[in-house]
């Protein structure tokens, strides 16, 4: 100790620039009469130098180590109790700035693992979306396509039902391999029919050469017939013309 303090009033003690306030409680020394102050100091010899001061016109009275002793052993405990104290107070602090430093280290790890889930999710929703358009864009492309060539699949469509339709709908359309056997009984009709049709222009052609009148012979139809029987009614004018007919030739 080198420099020692006491002021009465304010039970206050400062040793080596180190001030203690007490409290009434703490406080157990006697009021000296008058007291003011005690001021002391180390200066070499063993009972130091210093003053006590009154708060009266009594003059100050010298201060030696031995007086201030029982001050000084009270301000060592106090000051020690108070050293514990502070101790306790800022290992408190400590641990709860430790605790609130783990807290928020831990709820900073749980926002980086929010972030993370987030963004995440961020991503996966934007990789869907991409495979939507994606899947968007080859239908439309493919819509496309299928505009293009719309007309010459419609036209080869037509043309398809169309060749049904019309061998469904023809019976002259016959398959190659159709058995000609099945046909025999209508090609002797139409044969029968032909031949037919032949004698009858043969009959009309000859009609026609025998009514030519004009290479008519009546002598051959006078052998024949008798022709006063075909015309009895009026043979006198049928038969004179006749008869001219064949003068003439």
């Amino acid at each position: 100790m080198k420099k020692f303090t006491l002021i009465e009033a304010d039970r206050y003690i400062s040793i080596d620039g180190t001030g203690i306030f007490f409290t009434e409680d703490k406080w157990p020394f006697a009021d000296i009469e008058h007291l003011w102050a005690i001021q002391w100091k180390d200066d070499g010899t063993p009972e130091g130098t210093g003053e006590v001061e009154y708060d009266s016109p009594v003059p100050n009275t010298p201060a030696t180590r031995d007086m201030i002793t029982r001050y000084v052993d009270h301000f060592e405990k106090e000051k020690a109790i108070q050293e514990e104290e502070r101790k306790k107070v800022e290992e408190e602090q400590s641990n709860q700035s430790l605790a609130w430093s783990t807290v928020m280290q831990e709820l900073e790890s749980q926002m980086e693992e929010m972030q993370s889930r987030h963004e995440q999710a961020i991503k996966d929703i934007q990789t869907e979306a991409d495979s939507q358009i994606d899947e968007i864009h080859r239908k439309v492309s493919e819509s496309h396509e299928q505009l293009f060539y719309a007309s010459d699949q419609l036209r080869d469509n037509v043309l398809d039902s169309a060749n049904a339709f019309e061998q469904e709908n023809n019976p002259t359309l016959f398959s190659g391999n159709v058995d000609p056997s099945l046909f025999d009984s209508d090609g002797e009709e139409d044969a029968t029919e032909e031949s037919d049709v032949e004698e009858n222009n043969t009959e009309e052609s000859d009609f026609t050469n025998i009514v030519d009148f004009s290479n008519l012979d009546l002598s051959v139809l006078e052998e024949e017939f008798n022709l006063e029987m075909l015309f009895d009614d009026e043979p006198e004018q049928i038969v004179p013309e006749i008869e001219e007919a064949n003068t003439e030739e």
